[in-house]
Formats: C-alpha cells, sequence, structure tokens
C-alpha cells in the first residue's frame, strides 16, 4: 500500500470489497449496485438538504460573513450574479435546492473534518447545474487544501 492510503471495506449489495482509499477517493459504480462504507460518514443530497433546514438564526449570521465559507460557496457560483441570502429566513424560502445543498455540503464537511471523520458523498452532483457540479471539485479541493485556495 502507497503513502497516504487506507484499507476500506466498501459493500457492494451487500459483499464486503476491500479498496484502497486514498485521502481524496472517487467511486463510480452503476446505480443498480448498492455502495455503503460503513466506516464513513455518508453525506448525500437528502442529509445536505436537512442539514441546512436546521440552521438558527445566529449559525447563518456567524456563516453568511464567514471568509471561508463565503469563498467556498462563490467558487461553485463563479460567473453568476448569485447572491448569499441576507437572512436564514431568505435562504430556506427563497433559494432552490442547488443553493441549499451546497450550503449544506459544506457544513457538514467542515463538521466532519473538525471532528476527524471520514466522509462518503454520494451523489454530490444532486440537484446541481452542470456548470455547478464542475465547479463542485474546484470546491472540495478548497476544502481539502489547507490554505483553502
Amino acid at each position: 500500500m502507497s503513502e497516504g492510503t487506507d484499507k476500506v471495506t466498501v459493500l457492494a449489495d451487500g459483499q464486503p470489497v476491500e479498496i484502497e482509499a486514498k485521502p481524496f477517493t472517487v467511486l463510480f459504480h452503476p446505480g443498480e449496485i448498492q455502495l455503503e462504507i460503513p466506516t464513513h460518514h455518508e453525506i448525500n443530497g437528502e442529509t445536505t438538504l436537512a442539514r441546512c433546514d436546521m440552521l438558527t438564526k445566529d449559525e447563518w449570521e456567524f456563516l453568511s460573513t464567514n471568509e471561508r465559507f463565503l469563498g467556498l460557496v462563490a467558487i461553485v457560483w463563479k460567473g453568476t450574479d448569485v447572491k448569499v441570502p441576507a437572512t436564514v429566513d431568505e435562504l430556506l424560502t427563497k433559494r432552490n435546492r442547488a443553493y441549499r445543498h451546497v450550503v449544506g455540503m459544506i457544513i457538514e464537511l467542515a463538521e466532519c473534518i473538525a471532528d476527524g471523520r471520514k466522509i462518503f458523498l454520494r451523489e454530490p452532483e444532486a440537484h446541481l447545474h452542470p456548470k455547478q457540479q464542475m465547479q463542485l471539485v474546484d470546491m472540495l479541493r478548497a476544502m481539502q487544501s489547507a490554505d483553502g485556495k
């Protein structure tokens, strides 16, 4: 096993398969195969929307003025005129699923990173336009890097 990799057991249709996982590993699989990684925290389109919907006024006031958070959001919506909502109510009632998905994803990823949990992103492109899907990879790289650039 090379440096920076771990052996991870993935359940493919309930059958254990051992893979070599690097700090950033992407698994592509046909939709008919049920994939689970029991040792990792799963983040998906449902969990991100649920996390965003749980935001309090104080949390949103902190996030909506936090330079790091704003920089990550800006990466995904680079080249658009999308503005950060002023209030949590505006976020939850006037923003589409795509925006709320990215907000929830950033929060969930940050919480996992802070807690030292390993992450399994299932269909992170859910709810996103193809342009934002491509820019999402840049956001994930920025989150992974030490300086966020």
